[in-house]
């Protein structure tokens, strides 16, 4: 399992294609992964924690 914050850097071209990339290989290694951003950050991460929660018990 994966988590992941994209910040404000995670809007330019060409850190979206390194993002793309980066999730290929997650998903091509059976990995679960989880981006979060400032909308996350603003509720104090508790929606990211719920979400990570089911994730582990299940």
């Amino acid at each position: 399992m994966a988590l992941q914050y994209d910040g404000a850097h995670h809007r330019t071209p060409a850190q979206q294609s390194r993002d793309i990339r980066r999730n290929e290989m997650f998903n091509a290694a059976g990995w679960r992964y989880f981006k979060f951003n400032a909308d996350d950050l603003a509720g104090g991460f508790r929606s990211a924690v719920r979400r990570v929660g089911v994730a582990l018990r299940s």
